[in-house]
C-alpha cells in the first residue's frame, strides 16, 4: 500500500512539532498578558511604525522592479521589430 505524497510531506512536520515542544523551557514563568503596544512610544515605533515602513518600501521596490522589467521587455520588443524590418 502506497502512502499519498501529501501524507509523506506531513511526517517531518510531526517531528518538528516534537522538537518545538522539547525546546520550551519549563522553569521560566510564562507571561500570559497581551502585549501592550500603546503603552510607550518605543512600542508604537517598534511594533507599528517600523513594520509599516518596511511594507511600504517593499511595495515601492516591487513596483519599480516590475516597471523596469516591463520597460526592458518593451525595448527588446522594439529592437526585434526593427531587425525584422
Amino acid at each position: 500500500m502506497k502512502l499519498p505524497g501529501i501524507f509523506l510531506a506531513f511526517i517531518p512536520l510531526i517531528f518538528l512539532a516534537f522538537d518545538v515542544m522539547a525546546q520550551r523551557p519549563t522553569h521560566i514563568p510564562g507571561d500570559d498578558e497581551p502585549l501592550r503596544v500603546f503603552e510607550s512610544v518605543e512600542n508604537i515605533i517598534f511594533y507599528l511604525v517600523l513594520p509599516l515602513i518596511i511594507i511600504v518600501l517593499y511595495v515601492i521596490w516591487r513596483r519599480r522592479l516590475n516597471r523596469e522589467r516591463a520597460e526592458k521587455e518593451k525595448e527588446s520588443g522594439m529592437e526585434k521589430d526593427q531587425k525584422e524590418n
